[in-house]
């Protein structure tokens, strides 16, 4: 079975949180916040900005389901919570 680096999986968890969060922004700007604004240039070109919002939602819903992916040995919070398991910790005395 292949090994997980905690190191490598807690920041591969980092990266698909802050992705999430990030598309989230960009959706909840356009479908949003930004809407008044720019109503005139989202009504010229309503396909490319219906198809631009879903994509940063759908985009979204990847990188949050692969925070809760069930394969382990897969970067996901339970990979994590496996891995860590099987490590002591720091100064643990490994003798009891």
């Amino acid at each position: 079975m292949l090994q997980l680096n905690a190191d490598k999986v807690l920041s591969d968890l980092l990266d698909s949180a802050i992705e999430a969060k990030a598309h989230y922004q960009v959706w909840w700007a356009l479908a949003n916040r930004a809407r008044p604004r720019f109503v005139s240039a989202m009504n010229r070109f309503p396909d490319f900005f219906a198809a631009t919002q879903r994509a940063h939602i759908d985009s979204m819903i990847v990188h949050l389901a692969h925070l809760f992916d069930k394969k382990h040995a897969t970067s996901s919070i339970d990979g994590y919570l496996i891995t860590t398991a099987r490590k002591p910790a720091p100064g643990a005395d490994l003798r009891n």
